[in-house]
């Protein structure tokens, strides 16, 4: 087999033949078990690399296949797993659900500060703790801010609850939970590296830094301006392919702008897509999009990152995870009840919105993934945010559930 494959591009093929042949078994595992495609993909991964990761114990597979072994963390594969992160993180930023963010603004915003500093506080404590410099702990803390809103939206939806106050105020909440994450790490990404600068050098990255988002701002603030001038022009199928292709320009154009101010470019990507969120092609992109990503982008991207993992050290990883898992889940239900409470709603509704935000989700990986691949985290550290996303994923609809009278469905 290895003589057989004996270039570059017929060895990716390969790759590519054994991710999507095992990503169709795991969407099929995930639509049976009824759980995130992604969570499915994550593990598939890890399992995955227990038998063909050049890393594995098992050396007797890789011989089956004539030595033939599949690595996401160099390579042209890896490279293709950063343009899916490009899009996974557009695709985040388009489907923010500006509206609910309008309506709600206040309330989200207070229901999301509560919501992130005490469960950022409780685990970068813990970690602190457990012997990880502040960095560590920093970082940790900004990835389990993000919460899923697609985690509890269904049960929402059985009870009725769809677009009440309770719904809306959560799904507010969750695009500024996001936001702050994506700053945060993309900050960390810069100044962390930045230890053995000059404080005039270091001066020069943060004004960069801070230009960008400036420009990212300016930039926005014009689009907006011209499709709300453009309104009364037809834009819909007859344009479809123009607008496709020009959404695809701008992606990169925004990501590779940020990368030469020297900011991280999930910083271009992911506010590429809150900007047209803002404008009508979002739902035209959307339409396009969503179903290239679920079915080309997603598997490739969730699988080959973890089969990137290494689980050496299985029982570590999975203590670690339970404990800033339990921190994460009393920081969220404390932080994002107390907000939700000040905004007026009652008791109930507002341990309600603490449980609906307890879930981490895809965002929350692709921002540990990105801390992996800058060197911050460890791949057993990323190994531990898969038990924290396992974990919160389950807890929080449970706890959510327990709280009516009658089951969702």
């Amino acid at each position: 087999m290895q003589e057989i494959i004996n270039s570059s591009f017929i060895k990716l093929i390969f790759e590519l033949i054994i991710l999507y042949s095992f990503g169709l078994l795991f969407t099929i595992i995930a639509r049976k078990t009824k759980q995130p495609a992604f969570i499915i993909y994550i593990i598939g991964g890890i399992l995955l690399g227990f038998l063909l990761s050049p890393r594995t114990d098992f050396k007797f597979i890789i011989d089956l296949f004539g030595g033939i072994t599949i690595d996401s963390r160099v390579g042209t594969l890896r490279n293709i797993t950063q343009i899916g992160l490009v899009f996974l993180l557009f695709l985040t930023g388009l489907e923010t659900h500006t509206d609910e963010l309008k309506r709600y603004g206040r309330h989200s915003i207070l229901t999301a500060f509560f919501g992130v500093v005490t469960p950022f506080s409780l685990v970068f404590t813990t970690v602190i703790l457990l012997g990880y410099d502040y960095k560590f702990g920093i970082v940790i803390g900004a990835v389990v801010i993000a919460s899923s809103i697609g985690i509890t939206k269904n049960k929402f939806i059985s009870v009725g609850q769809e677009n009440s106050d309770m719904d809306c105020v959560v799904k507010g909440s969750t695009i500024v939970d996001d936001i702050i994450g994506v700053v945060v790490i993309s900050l960390l990404i810069i100044i962390i590296p930045s230890n053995a600068l000059t404080y005039h050098d270091w001066l020069i990255r943060l004004i960069m830094t801070l230009s960008s988002f400036f420009s990212i701002v300016a930039i926005g603030i014009v689009i907006v301006y011209i499709d709300a001038k453009l309104r009364t022009r037809d834009f819909k199928n007859a344009r479809f392919n123009e607008i496709i292709m020009g959404s695809i320009i701008f992606i990169f154009i925004l990501t590779f702008f940020v990368n030469i101010l020297g900011v991280s470019a999930i910083i271009g990507s992911y506010f590429a897509g809150l900007i047209l969120s803002l404008t009508r092609l979002k739902k035209t992109i959307l339409k396009f999009l969503v179903p290239i990503e679920g079915i080309l982008i997603a598997p490739i991207y969730f699988i080959s990152k973890g089969l990137a993992i290494d689980v050496v050290d299985f029982k570590s990883i999975v203590v670690i995870g339970i404990i800033i898992a339990i921190m994460t889940i009393i920081g969220k239900v404390a932080g994002a009840s107390f907000g939700a409470k000040l905004t007026g709603l009652d008791n109930e509704s507002s341990l309600r919105v603490g449980y609906a935000m307890i879930p981490i989700g895809e965002v929350a990986y692709l921002l540990a993934s990105i801390a992996r691949d800058d060197g911050i985290l460890g791949y057993s550290e990323l190994g531990s945010i898969v038990i924290v996303i396992l974990i919160t994923s389950i807890v929080g609809p449970l706890l959510l559930n327990s709280t009516y009278r009658h089951k969702f469905k």
